[in-house]
Parts: structure tokens; sequence; C-alpha cells
């Protein structure tokens, strides 16, 4: 399972393919730039192309202004963001198979929304470890807490990382 800013792990989502894994808080955001800027809290800057700065916007400053941390689908050699995944913060709960049992369905309380976690991602089996991992934590010393990263649009979990304390 990738640590906290790990960029060596690979993502496919959609037609993003090969990307690298950036996950980091908002330390700076440069929407003015062309390209836009982003700068997490490791230090490293990554670009976002002027067709992408309103779709993703919103999710950039509220991430920053919440303080919530963001995965980014990135291009290493460019610097450029292919795609901004939100995260949230819980304890996900697998809640059975669907679509044919292609998929699992996944709840992160107190959120009501539901997403899918598929069977065909390369990082299923990874997400999958680290839900069941955080769901039998018996020390109470230890967080459960994992950020879930998810595709808001497909309703989809593309990654989990566990909290620091």
């Amino acid at each position: 399972m990738p640590q906290e800013n790990d960029v060596t792990s690979r993502v496919t989502v959609g037609t993003e393919t090969n990307r690298d894994r950036v996950f980091g808080f908002v330390t700076e955001w440069v929407a003015g730039a062309r390209p836009a800027k982003i700068k997490l809290n490791d230090d490293s800057e990554w670009l976002l192309a002027d067709e992408s700065i309103n779709m993703y916007r919103m999710l950039i400053e509220l991430s920053r202004d919440h303080k919530k941390p963001i995965l980014l689908a990135v291009d290493k050699r460019s610097r450029m963001i292919g795609m901004v995944f939100s995260t949230m913060i819980g304890v996900p709960e697998l809640n059975g198979e669907i679509g044919d049992g292609k998929q699992i369905q996944v709840r992160v309380p107190p959120s009501p929304r539901v997403f899918r976690l598929r069977k065909d991602r390369p990082w299923f089996n990874a997400v999958k470890t680290a839900i069941i991992g955080a769901q039998n934590v018996s020390d109470p010393t230890k967080s459960h807490n994992l950020w879930v990263a998810f595709d808001s649009v497909e309703s989809e979990i593309v990654d989990v990382r566990p909290v620091s304390n």
C-alpha cells in the first residue's frame, strides 16, 4: 500500500492511464497563472492546464480551505495534472458485491453516499486489504480512519491512505 506523498504508485482511471499518483495537502494554489499551479505539503509543484481549471477549481479550493488532502493523477515529466480526486476521512464498510460480482459496494460513514470499488482496477487488492485492516484494528491507541480518495463523477474509490496520528 502506498504511503502518504508516495509518487511511485500508478493509477488508471477513465481515460487517464499510467499516471503517477501524488497525495498531499494543498499549500499553494495559483489559479491566475497559465498554467495554474498547485503546491503540496511535500513542496512538489504541479501544473493544471487552462481547460481543467474550472472543472477542478472548487475541489482544490475546498481541499485547501478545509485542510483535506487531495489525490492527483499526474505526468511526472511534464508536471501536468490529469485528474484531481477528492478525499474523505472514515472507516469504509464493504457492503457486498454488485454489478454481476465485478464491483464491491462501499460506504464511508457518516456519509450516506455509496461508492463502488471495481475489481478490474489495479489498486483493487491493495484498497480492499487496507479497508479490511482498518475495520479490524483492535488497538484503541491506533486510528481506524483512512483517507478515502474517490472519483466523484463515477462514484468510484480510487485509493485509500492511513490517517497520520
